[in-house]
Order: C-alpha cells, then structure tokens, then sequence
C-alpha cells in the first residue's frame, strides 16, 4: 500500500508543478484605456488622445474608425514595466494628436486591439465666437493682396503676416496654390515685432507675387497656418510632453481680372515701368572695315515677368552683316515685386570704309500705374567705318609701249638717223633692226619680270599683314567668348590654311578643324549646350597650327602669320 502511494506521488509531481507555477503567474488578458487631456475643446485646436493597453500582446491598434472625424496630426507610443513585490506588469501607452474635422458632440469611437477593445469618448468642440476671437487673439493671420482689379499678366503682391501671442514649439505655414497664376516667392521670410490692441506680438511675414494668366474672377484661397504650442513640463515628470497644435486660416480674397483694353499696343505688356539700354563693345568712331563690334540691348520691365517681354532685334540700312545670339530672360526679386530682364546681342560687321546707321528702337507697352499706353525709345547709332590699315590699290604699270620708249635709247636712234643711200647701207640697216629689236625684246622681258615680282611681294606682304590683324583680331574675340565674331574671321582665314600646312601639321590641323566643329556645333545646333564656348581652346590650337607649319618649313618664302602667344 505504501508502495503504491509512493508511485502515484512521484508520477503526478509535474503536475502539481505546473500548477504551482501557473498559479503565481498573473492573467494576460489585456485591459484597454482610453481618455483625452481635455474635454471640451475649441475648433481648431487639437485634443491628445491618449490609449494604455495592460499587459499588451503583439496586436497593434487599428486606428481606421478615428479618420472619419479626425485629422490624426502626430502620434507617439511608449512601454512601461513595473516590479512590486515581485510580481511584474506591463503596459504600452499610445498618444495621438487629433484635429476635429467638425464642430459639435463628436464621437471618439472604441478602437479595436487584437480581441479587446478601448471605451469611446464623447468629445465636445466648441465653436469659437468672434468675441471670444477678439478677446483673446494669440495666435492669428493677415492677409493683403494690391491691387484688387489688375490686369491680365500684371502683377499682384500677396502679403502674408502670422501674428504670434504665445510660445510655439514648432510650425508649418501653407503656400498659395491657383490655376492659370503663376506665382513667385519674393525673398526670405521677414520677422519682427509689433504692439496690437496693446499686446506684443512676433510677426513672421512673406510675400508672393501673382501674376495671373486669364482674365475674369480669381479667388486666392485660405492660407493655413498649423503649429504646436510650447512643450509642457512637470516637476514630477521629468519628459516633456507635446502642447496642442492650432491651426489658424485666413479669409479667401477674391478678384477680377481685367482683359487686355482695346486701346492697347501689340503685343501685350503690363509693367509699371519699362527701362531700356543699348552698349557697343567698341567706340563707334574707331570701326574698322571687317571688324566685328557688338551691341547689347537690355530691357527691364519692372512688376513683370521676363517671359512677357519682346525679342528686342535692331534693324540697319541692310549692308551690315548681323549675326544675333539667343536671348536671355531673366526674373529678379525686388523689394516692390518681380523685375523681368531680356539681354541680347547683336554683332555687325561692316564690309568697308563708309558710315552705316542702325534705326532707333521702339517698344510699346501699358503703364498700370498710369493705366494708358506708352511707348519705350532706344535710341540708334551711326557707324563710322574706316578703312582696313595696309592694304592699299596697287598703282597700274604704265604702257609697255611708254616704258619701251622710255628705257630703249636706241630705238629713237634708230629711226631718227636714215641712211644716205638705201643701196649703200641696205646691210647696216636690217643690222640696226636686228638689235633694235633684241634691245626691244630684252626690255619687255625685264619689264614683266619686275612686274611679276612686284605683285609676288605685294601678294606676301598683303597675306603677312593679314595674318597679323586676323591674330589679333582672333585672339580679343576669343578671350571675349564672342563666338559669332570668330565664326565670321575663320571664314576669312579659310583660304590661308596652305598645302603644306596640310601636309606637314597634320595632327595640329585635325585639332584645329575639331575646335571649328565644336564652334559651329555652338552656334547653330537646335539647342544651345549648356556648357559655354571655349574661345580659349579655339585660338590655342590656332596658333599651334602655325608653329608646326613654321617649325616644319623654316626655309621656305611661304609667307606665315606671326604668333600671339
């Protein structure tokens, strides 16, 4: 019987065990709280909804029910353990920031966490009255927009102030969204103080400039300013806490756009005003024939956007040859807006000696602060063109004839001195003849050498000082990235690229072809390439070119242009 008892104890001891252990160990249903910092609260404030799970399992809350009447603005969670008298307990806290969607008796439904779920909360948000608004203003928008009637594509300045009474931790503030407007930030937010209704406020102040794109009406919506007040903290409680987060709007500003007037010049632009200037890259006195100089025009329409401005062109008596770059906008902030800019420039060339004139230019558009049309003159250029230095007409030989009278001393001999007696001298005078005709011969002989020569060096001398005024000339278009201007005077340099430059400088020459391609590439491909000509790389391999050639060919008389290191 003992025996017994004693197996029957020994086979159910891990069942008392189990038992013992079980029964030490507390219960993990989970217990679900919810509650509110406040209650009742006012529009456009934020209420913290606070959730504490007991013994929380894996489950995450699902927070789906609480969107329908609530913004959830931020949301936070913590974990909590707790030892007393040995037994342990946990819990995990979850804050919300909710923004009500509505005024009146809201409710804050259960939230639903694995198989349990929270209590609901009646939330009651009032209505803010504007006595209540007037009294106690901590924390309000300005909004002023001028003028109120403009015009289509003239500008309108949008002035946004926050009025800030009380301490915020953090703060976001919309930005005006609108179709058919375009709309330009003016500058950095300006901040400062100022006294209303004899409370001291901070001013965070910014500004737009809208230009809209249509006439008819226009509303500027409500701007939205969101922020959290100043961080709570407790003496006990040694973590600071989020205050609530208010949210402030502005009214919504409405406005009518007027169309363009018929009245009003072609084509259409409204500035307050427009400004315009014309500079020459050299004195206009001192042009000589061949050379490029540049005109830059500029035009500055102030309280307008640089697109609405014209592609400014100068027109000429039509024997100027005109190359002309691609303009370019550009939009500046100013204190009273946008000021929008268009530069352009224009290279002649004038073919020869003369005076070539440039006609003034002239630009209409409407004064809004004078509401009328007016008209923007820029006024024109005379080009005094003087003649290319070196070169100069060769003076024409005279008659081979003249010159065979006059060098043959002979010649007039002969025929001036007749034979007594025809018979008797018939053997000396076709002698006489003979040699007159030699000495003839001989003259005009020496004469077409002298002649030939003369026109060799003058062709030597002429293509040298060429050489020299194409290098200079080069060189100051280069370093000024004037890449029209050198287009035009390697089109004049073709022809004194030598054969035997050709043939002894091979590499320096595919070099130098490369650089005109990347040039004309430059100049009149679809698209500008972003990166800027290098003018530099162009004229380097323009003199690389002729020192080869010169190092290559040292004796020979093949004239060559000197170099402008």
């Amino acid at each position: 019987m003992k025996n017994y008892k004693k197996i029957f104890l020994f086979n159910h001891i891990p069942v008392f065990f189990l038992l013992w252990i079980l029964s030490s160990v507390p219960a993990f249903s989970a217990t679900i709280t919810a509650q509110v910092d406040r209650n009742p609260v006012t529009e456009n404030e934020s209420v913290t909804y606070t959730l504490i799970i007991e013994n929380p399992g894996r489950e995450e809350p699902d927070w789906t029910p609480l969107e329908e009447q609530f913004e959830i603005l931020n949301r936070s969670s913590s974990t909590n353990m707790q030892v007393i008298n040995g037994s342990t307990s946990y819990s995990r806290r979850y804050q919300l920031s909710l923004m009500p969607k509505t005024t009146g008796l809201l409710q804050i439904p259960p939230i639903q966490v694995g198989k349990e779920r929270s209590n609901g909360i009646e939330l009651i948000v009032k209505l803010a009255t504007s006595q209540q608004n007037e009294k106690d203003k901590n924390l309000y928008l300005e909004v002023e927009a001028t003028p109120n009637d403009p015009y289509v594509h003239s500008q309108v300045l949008l002035s946004v102030r926050l009025f800030i009474g009380l301490p915020l931790s953090q703060g976001a503030l919309s930005e005006p969204t609108m179709d058919d407007v375009t709309i330009k930030k003016l500058g950095e937010d300006k901040q400062y103080t100022t006294t209303r209704g004899a409370r001291n406020y901070q001013v965070i102040e910014r500004r737009y400039a809208l230009f809209p794109e249509k006439p008819g009406s226009m509303t500027i919506p409500s701007i939205r300013f969101e922020g959290t007040v100043g961080s709570r903290n407790s003496f006990f409680d040694p973590f600071s806490q989020r205050g609530p987060t208010k949210r402030v709007h502005s009214a919504p500003i409405q406005f009518t756009i007027r169309p363009i007037p018929e009245n009003a010049p072609a084509p259409w632009l409204a500035a307050r005003e427009l400004k315009g200037s014309l500079d020459w890259s050299a004195p206009l006195e001192k042009i000589q024939a061949g050379t490029p100089v540049t005109a830059t025009i500029r035009l500055t329409a102030q309280n307008s956007l640089a697109k609405f401005l014209p592609d400014p062109q100068l027109q000429s008596d039509g024997k100027l040859r005109t190359y002309s770059d691609q303009p370019q906008w550009k939009d500046t902030s100013t204190s009273q807006g946008i000021s929008g800019t268009v530069e352009k420039k224009i290279t002649f060339i004038a073919p020869g000696e003369g005076t070539y004139s440039i006609a003034p230019l002239t630009i209409s558009y409407w004064n809004i602060q004078k509401d009328a049309p007016e008209t923007l003159t820029i006024k024109g250029a005379d080009l005094q063109v003087l003649p290319t230095p070196g070169v100069q007409e060769s003076t024409p030989p005279k008659e081979e004839a003249s010159s065979i009278q006059a060098n043959s001393p002979s010649a007039p001999a002969t025929l001036a001195v007749a034979p007594r007696s025809w018979k008797e001298h018939e053997y000396w005078f076709w002698i006489s003849c003979l040699l007159a005709t030699g000495w003839a011969a001989t003259g005009l002989f020496l004469l077409r050498s002298k002649k030939r020569i003369s026109q060799v060096t003058r062709s030597k001398e002429h293509s040298k000082s060429s050489n020299d005024k194409l290098g200079r000339q080069l060189k100051q278009v280069c370093q000024q990235g004037d890449a029209e201007a050198a287009r035009q005077l390697l089109g004049e340099e073709a022809d004194l690229i030598t054969p035997a430059m050709k043939e002894t400088a091979s590499q320096e020459l595919a070099e130098y072809k490369r650089q005109k391609t990347l040039l004309n590439r430059y100049l009149y491909s679809a698209t500008r390439p972003e990166q800027p000509w290098d003018g530099d790389a162009l004229y380097k391999s323009w003199v690389a070119l002729r020192k080869a050639s010169l190092h290559k060919h040292q004796n020979t008389k093949e004239p060559l242009a000197e170099l402008y290191d």
